[in-house]
């Protein structure tokens, strides 16, 4: 048997705020040999098919932006591992509804597009710009942290293209452990896209953080307000 060094989901659930988990990881299948990191998770669906999914679990009228499609179709096209232990979000109106229950209104103002190992949301906060390209990606944490990853769509698609193995906790200042197996995605990336990807994530984050001082307040204000 050979042993597994991708990020596999662990058998637990994060819990949203209201003390439910907002869902189950999904689940992968199983890999076979051959990628660099010795596994390669096989394409479940057809070119296009998961960005439709995370479009439809968008609130009404927000579109998922042409960057983020990007990435979905490199995982229709070449599976997981992406780059570390992100994965794709197919049920982010559910995750919402765990974040916020009871309260549609604001779940109208966040689009979930992704999930951590843990069960943390990756999303688009869209109080600060209601126009989803230019919407700030912050991220729910499964453990109660809030906080402002990137400053729009684009920038997070250059930070996830670095190999962070957990970009939630990992050291942005720091270079990616992962560099070199996330290369499959960059190349993807920067043949559809004018991209390119800095050396370590510090300046995308701390970018992100001066520009929205205002999430982490936000979410704890509805915290208090809701719970």
């Amino acid at each position: 048997m050979v042993a597994a060094t991708a990020c596999i989901p662990e058998d637990r659930t994060a819990r949203g705020l209201d003390g439910r988990p907002p869902g189950r990881m999904s689940r992968w299948r199983y890999p076979s040999l051959g990628s660099a990191r010795g596994l390669h998770w096989q394409p479940v669906r057809e070119s296009g098919m998961t960005a439709d999914v995370v479009q439809s679990n968008f609130p009404e009228g927000v579109r998922l932006p042409d960057c983020l499609r990007a990435v979905c179709d490199y995982v229709d096209a070449h599976g997981y591992p992406l780059s570390g232990c992100f994965e794709i979000c197919d049920r982010g109106r559910k995750d919402a509804e765990g974040w916020f229950p009871g309260d549609p209104a604001t779940r109208r103002q966040v689009a979930i597009f992704g999930r951590g190992s843990t069960g943390s949301a990756y999303a688009l906060w869209l109080v600060p710009n209601a126009n989803p390209a230019e919407a700030p990606v912050v991220l729910f944490g499964s453990e109660g942290e809030f906080m402002v990853l990137a400053s729009n769509a684009f920038e997070f698609c250059r930070l996830l293209g670095l190999g962070y193995d957990e970009i939630e906790y990992d050291d942005l200042a720091a270079r990616p452990a992962e560099w070199n197996e996330t290369a499959g995605l960059r190349n993807w990336l920067a043949e559809r896209l004018r991209i390119d990807f800095p050396a370590t994530g510090e300046e995308i984050a701390r970018t992100a953080r001066e520009r929205h001082t205002g999430f982490s307040g936000w979410m704890r204000a509805w915290q208090a307000a809701n719970l």
